[in-house]
């Protein structure tokens, strides 16, 4: 299946009347790939400019899951806010950069709203300075500086209050959802987006121990579940209390992770997972799989111990110890 053949048409996305009222959703041509949309008598309803068509493909997985992972949104039926919040100013960067790209949206139909540590040694006029600089965009757009108690680093909320822009995105995430199975490509991408944005790395002892992606909801636990599954992960089962992440561990799973270069955007956590890659000195197994490797080994023939523990880069002591016992 060819990505480049796959396009969402924005007129199909709308309802023909918004606020089941006689307010017409009405669309005008603003160049060959643009459109305006707007609202028949719309007062506050303020029109948007997107792309006429939207391309599926992977920078758009990309950018709807780092919206799935720190995007704002609403739940529910008044679905009117589409924005990101991070501390990270590459991924804010790449944000705009590919709301841009893939939806058409200008980085100046979004309002910045900047948290900062109440014992920042700068002034607000300077912060104002550094984040217009790091996002290029006008000192302007930065409609609030917001002093946060038990913070430690400068974070930015991205943020478009439109109705009409909320009806757009939340349709296209619909439509993702549905597509995204259908392509590895599709799963790589968005999961590189939602690990970027709500991707922990564990280390223990210089080693990577766990890999955790925080949601709340068990739908949203679900559905990163199936995206994992479908590149060969293999993620913990879900946690009876309390458990509001999806759990990886194993370095099978680590290396299949780094094949796919699923940590690829953020530059931090990226480099914490290669520090904890290095960090394994022999192969190492999640629970079990050591013992079905073994009784794979030994189906096709009789194998001596230290056979198996050249196969499986183990010490002939593990071997017996854990996967035998």
């Amino acid at each position: 299946m060819s990505s480049d053949s796959l396009q969402i048409n924005s007129m199909e996305l709308f309802p023909e009347f918004l606020f089941n009222v006689e307010r017409r959703v009405l669309f005008d041509r603003v160049n060959d790939k643009s459109i305006k949309i707007f609202v028949e008598k719309g007062g506050r309803t303020k029109p948007i400019i997107v792309n006429k068509a939207i391309k599926i493909g992977e920078e758009l997985f990309e950018l709807f899951g780092l919206w799935f992972g720190d995007g704002s949104k609403n739940i529910g039926k008044d679905k009117r806010i589409f924005g990101f919040t991070n501390t990270e100013f590459f991924l804010l960067k790449r944000f705009l950069r590919l709301s841009k790209r893939c939806l058409g949206l200008n980085p100046l139909d979004f309002r910045f709203i900047v948290k900062i540590p109440a014992n920042l040694n700068k002034s607000q006029e300077e912060i104002k300075k550094e984040v217009s600089k790091q996002l290029r965009i006008p000192e302007k757009f930065i409609t609030r500086i917001e002093v946060r108690e038990g913070t430690n680093l400068i974070c930015v909320s991205i943020i478009n209050t439109s109705r009409l822009l909320g009806i757009f995105v939340n349709s296209i995430g619909d439509i993702l959802r549905t597509r995204v199975l259908e392509s590895e490509s599709f799963c790589k991408a968005m999961l590189r987006g939602i690990i970027a944005s709500e991707g922990c790395i564990f280390l223990k002892n210089g080693k990577l121990e766990e890999i955790t992606i925080g949601a709340k909801r068990k739908s949203e636990r679900n559905f990163i579940r199936k995206l994992l599954l479908m590149l060969g992960i293999q993620p913990n089962k879900d946690a009876c209390k309390g458990g509001e992440a999806v759990i990886i561990n194993g370095l099978s799973n680590f290396k299949r992770m780094n094949e796919l270069s699923l940590i690829l955007l953020h530059p931090k956590k990226l480099k914490r997972f290669k520090e904890g890659l290095k960090g394994f000195k022999t192969e190492a197994y999640r629970k079990g799989e050591g013992r079905y490797l073994i009784l794979k080994l030994l189906s096709v023939g009789p194998k001596s111990r230290e056979e198996l523990s050249r196969f499986l880069n183990r010490k002939v002591r593990c071997i017996c110890e854990i996967d035998l016992i």
